[in-house]
């Protein structure tokens, strides 16, 4: 008989290959290949045919779940189906039935038996032949019918009796069935009643068209809006400068129509702004070369408010949170606004163009836990799920904001693994490494086993120069573990710093073995191989870590040197130039083309990169040296 595994582990590639595709599936790509929904039509004689095309359910919206009931009253079954991708929800009345056709449908209520009367059995005998329904409590997946049971009658066809059987294993027949499309029998009571469609207070339609006239999204929970302080027009401007009042931050163009009309709007109406407590932050997405473009804008406008040039943090922050707050993922429109409250935490997101009289309304009306709808939660409220919000600004190494949204998940008292490993990773990010090693530890505390968070206490025990503790962990993990790539690659890297590079080439072969399309591994092997003097056994390593993606500055720097060495002067050209892509202000990378062309003969050309490396870095003095030789 199989058992669970006593450690937390799995691969890797699994996981992001999981996660790679929750990503597209929350990014509009299709689950389902864009197959088209079906809908059969019983014949009546043991066959079916396919009326999807005729009857318009054949939708490539990724269908996941389908409720048939009596939507409109009339006595046949309509049809609400769920869908991944496109609208949500859609609901389809059923015009297909003659009109010479009707239904029954009817609805039980329980008193001995459960009040929904789910497991009746219903048989409804006609003057031709005999139905039968049951009253379940789950239909499909992800979907629920309704608690009735519907009936269709051919022409002309004569009703008799019902006989239903209840859960409480009482039998009762109704020998007069009110001529009615819908009915209601109540347990113990001797006839049924006619009974008519009782609509709501509010139809789901109009509260629809309102939610739709309205501009921009209320978050039932407010977020934290990312920080940022910007070059502008007028002077630097950032959150700060707007602490204890509204805000308003609108990410617009000059190339962008919408734009122009929604500022000159917002200018216009600059005194009701002030007078309502609210600030504005303009920030231009423009391209960086086009300042001057920005500039002139305002000017021209007259914009009163702070017209800010974006960096490419802030737009990646705004970014991911313009994506987060959604289901379906989405980029950040242009133009985007966001409403802040007076503790910089974002109300309410416009897409598109919004006009200023809706958001003075909306700055006006405060703010409440059940908006745009009145009333109070009665249950639990809306629970957002900061520790995935942070963990995606950490993956985007936004920092500020990923370790703000930490921060407001423990300050709501959230106390889980998964967010002590995602900030002892930003913490180590950081340099932070004594934090991140408390964090580790709180994390293993209410999990023990977890295999992850061990390598990555290993992993951090060795930046705090702690090799010993670090080894001794990474040998329990492997105990159990023995095939764990990542384990594997760092206690080699331990055994690597120790001199001990034939204990390190045998680790880094096994993580290889287990993992042969992790590029730090060949990295690593690749560099312990150089310094055996083994160089051409060494670029094959490294050159299969740059095809897999790897493209660090050291990578493309230790390719350079061991090209050189091996005389293909060429190739090394070509890995100093991308040492120098990939970082352009990495002062070793700028001094490798520097001695590059100075053996090369062109004393011109070794200058210039000399120039750049002593930019780079003026305290190092070999870039200087080298200055002072050249002519």
């Amino acid at each position: 008989m199989s058992q669970s595994p006593q450690q937390q582990s799995g691969s890797k590639s699994y996981q992001d290959a999981w996660r790679a595709i929750n990503l597209l599936i929350r990014s509009d790509g299709s689950w389902s290949g864009r197959e088209r929904d079906v809908c059969y039509r019983n014949l009546g004689n043991g066959r079916f045919e396919d009326v999807a095309f005729v009857s318009g359910l054949d939708l490539d919206a990724d269908g996941r779940a389908f409720a048939p009931m009596d939507l409109d009253g009339d006595g046949d079954l309509d049809l609400i189906l769920k869908n991944r991708s496109g609208r949500q929800l859609r609901a389809f009345r059923n015009d297909a039935a003659p009109s010479d056709r009707r239904g029954l449908t009817v609805r039980l209520v329980g008193t001995e038996s459960n009040r929904d009367a789910v497991g009746s059995r219903l048989s409804l005998r006609t003057d031709r032949r005999t139905l039968v329904r049951e009253i379940v409590s789950a239909s499909g997946y992800l979907s629920q019918r309704s608690r009735t049971a519907q009936f269709g009658l051919l022409p002309g066809e004569k009703v008799e009796s019902l006989t239903v059987r209840w859960p409480s294993g009482t039998r009762q027949t109704f020998d007069e069935v009110p001529d009615a499309q819908r009915v209601e029998g109540t347990e113990g009571r001797p006839s049924l009643e006619s009974i008519a469609p009782k609509p709501g207070p509010r139809r789901a339609s109009e509260l629809a068209r309102e939610l739709a006239e309205g501009a921009g999204t209320w978050l039932a929970e407010p977020i934290p809006a990312p920080d940022f302080e910007l070059d502008g027009v007028a002077g630097k401007f950032g959150l700060g400068d707007a602490k204890g009042s509204k805000t308003l931050v609108n990410f617009w163009a000059t190339w962008c129509p919408p734009c122009r009309t929604e500022l000159s709007d917002l200018a216009r109406h600059a005194p009701d702004f002030e007078a309502a407590g609210v600030k504005l932050a303009a920030i231009s997405v423009d391209d960086p070369a086009d300042r001057e473009k920005v500039r002139a804008f305002a000017k021209e406008r007259a914009l009163p408010f702070p017209a800010l040039f974006a960096d490419d943090a802030t737009v990646n922050a705004y970014t991911v949170l313009n994506e987060r707050l959604y289901d379906r993922r989405r980029s950040l429109a242009i133009p985007s606004s966001f409403l802040l409250d007076e503790q910089g935490r974002v109300l309410k997101a416009y897409r598109g163009e919004v006009s200023a009289e809706q958001i003075l309304t909306d700055a006006r009306a405060g703010q409440g836990s059940a908006l745009p709808f009145e009333g109070r939660w009665v249950r639990s409220g809306a629970n957002r799920d900061f520790v995935e919000l942070a963990t995606a600004f950490a993956e985007r190494e936004l920092t500020q904001p990923a370790s703000a949204m930490f921060e407001e998940a423990l300050r709501r008292g959230v106390r889980t693994p998964d967010l002590f490993n995602n900030l002892a990773g930003l913490r180590v990010q950081e340099g932070r490494f004594e934090e991140a090693e408390k964090l580790l530890r709180e994390s293993l505390a209410l999990a023990p086993l977890q295999t992850g968070a061990r390598v990555n206490l290993a992993s951090t025990l060795l930046h705090l120069g702690r090799r010993a503790e670090a080894q001794t962990l990474l040998r329990a993990v492997l105990e159990t573990q023995p095939d764990d790539a990542e384990a594997l690659g760092i206690l080699a890297s331990a055994a690597f710093e120790e001199g001990n590079l034939d204990e390190a080439e045998k680790l880094y072969r096994r993580g290889v073995a287990v993992d042969p399309e992790q590029p730090s591994l060949h990295e690593n092997l690749g560099a312990l191989l150089a310094s055996r003097q083994r160089f051409d056994e060494a670029i094959t390593e490294l050159e299969l870590a740059r095809k897999l993606g790897a493209s660090s500055v050291q990578l493309y720097s230790n390719l350079g040197v061991l090209y050189m060495q091996t005389g293909r002067s060429a190739q090394g050209l070509n890995a100093f130039e991308s040492a120098v892509e990939a970082d352009p202000g990495d002062y070793g990378a700028n001094l490798n083309l520097a001695l590059y062309y100075l053996q090369a003969g062109d004393p011109a050309r070794a200058k210039e990169w000399a120039r750049k490396a002593a930019q780079a870095d003026p305290q190092r003095p070999e870039a200087n040296q080298l200055l002072q030789q050249l002519p």
